[in-house]
């Protein structure tokens, strides 16, 4: 699934869309990317994780056992290439729990930030 970040704070190129929940610049050159994703875990066990992809593919991956008695954060980040024209950076999250009952807190903490270097 991929994460909808519809809190967007600073956009000054306009380059996050909340519609497709793409990073899409059109600037060409290596990005800082980071992502934050506070997870309520719920009553399941198993895995989640979340992943940074570019155009589809995963370039960063971060895993944690889901855990019944307190919530998760999965963070990372990475630098990567971006061509400035169709290259796009988007997160997803996935989890195996046997009830699937972990939720995403958009407006708790997580997090998507992409800066130019």
């Amino acid at each position: 699934v991929v994460v909808n970040f519809n809190n967007v704070t600073i956009n000054n190129n306009g380059w996050f869309n909340t519609t497709s929940h793409r990073f899409q610049p059109s600037v060409a050159g290596t990005y800082d990317i980071t992502a934050i994703l506070q997870i309520a875990t719920g009553t399941g066990n198993g895995q989640m994780n979340m992943q940074v992809r570019k155009n589809g593919s995963t370039f960063l991956i971060i895993q944690d056992e889901v855990n019944k008695v307190q919530n998760h954060t999965l963070q990372g980040s990475s630098l990567v290439e971006l061509n400035g024209s169709t290259d796009y950076v988007d997160v997803s999250f996935y989890t195996d729990s046997n009830n699937g009952s972990q939720q995403i807190q958009n407006n708790n903490g997580s997090i998507f930030k992409a800066v130019l270097l």
